[in-house]
C-alpha cells in the first residue's frame, strides 16, 4: 500500500536472502520480470534513497513504485529511481522526473518517495551562473525552490520540449526526444533493504 505522510515504512524481514541487483537499471527489470518476488536492492540511487542500509542492518521488507516512460511515442520503458531529459551541459530546458530523493551525488528531489504514488518533476532552464549555483546547492537538496524552475508531483505526466534532447532512463542513456510521457505504476513491487 502506498505510504502516506507519517506512516512507518516497510516491516522486519526474516525470509530467506532474495535475489541480488545492484543498481537501478536491474531494478526496474525485475519490477518488470517478477513483480511478486522480492529483491535485495545493494546499491544505486534508490538504494541511497532508502538510506543505503548494508547487510550488518535490520533486514526491513518495503514496497516500492516503478515509473514508466515513453518517449516520442515510442516503447514504454520502466525507471526505478529517475528520467533525465537535458541538453549538453544542461542549457536549455530540461526535465528531472524523480522516484528517488537522490540523482548520482545531487539530493535533488528532497520530497521524493520512492513509494508515494506520485513522481517528482522539476522543469526548467538556467542561465550559466545559475547552473554552477544549482549544481553546488543540489549537494544538499538547497537548489529548491527556485524562481526559474517549476516543482510538481504527478501520478502522471506529458512534456514537449522545443528542441530534441537526450534522455537518460536510471543514468543510461536512451536516445533523444522532444515528448516525454510518464507514469507511476504504484506498489510495483517489494525491496528488501
Amino acid at each position: 500500500m502506498t505510504i502516506r505522510p507519517g506512516e512507518a515504512w516497510g516491516v522486519a524481514f526474516d525470509g530467506p536472502d532474495p535475489v541480488e541487483v545492484h543498481d537501478d537499471p536491474a531494478l526496474a527489470r525485475h519490477l518488470v520480470a517478477a513483480p511478486t518476488a522480492p529483491v535485495w536492492l545493494r546499491g544505486g540511487d534508490l538504494h541511497r534513497s532508502m538510506g543505503a542500509p548494508d547487510r550488518s542492518s535490520e533486514r526491513m521488507i518495503m514496497a516500492v513504485d516503478l515509473g514508466v516512460v515513453r518517449i516520442d511515442g515510442g516503447d514504454e520503458r520502466p525507471f526505478a529511481a529517475h528520467v533525465v531529459v537535458r541538453r549538453w551541459g544542461w542549457r536549455g530546458r530540461f526535465l528531472v522526473i524523480l522516484n528517488s530523493a537522490y540523482l548520482g551525488t545531487w539530493h535533488a528531489g528532497p520530497r521524493a518517495h520512492p513509494n508515494d504514488g506520485r513522481l517528482d518533476v522539476i522543469d526548467g532552464a538556467l542561465g550559466f551562473r545559475q547552473r554552477l549555483q544549482a549544481r553546488r546547492r543540489a549537494a544538499t537538496g538547497a537548489h529548491l525552490p527556485h524562481p526559474a524552475l517549476s516543482t510538481s508531483r504527478v501520478a502522471t505526466g506529458e512534456w514537449e520540449l522545443d528542441h530534441p534532447s537526450t534522455v537518460w532512463i536510471d543514468g543510461r542513456r536512451a536516445g533523444r526526444a522532444r515528448i516525454i510521457e510518464v507514469r507511476i505504476q504504484p506498489d510495483a513491487g517489494s525491496v528488501v533493504a
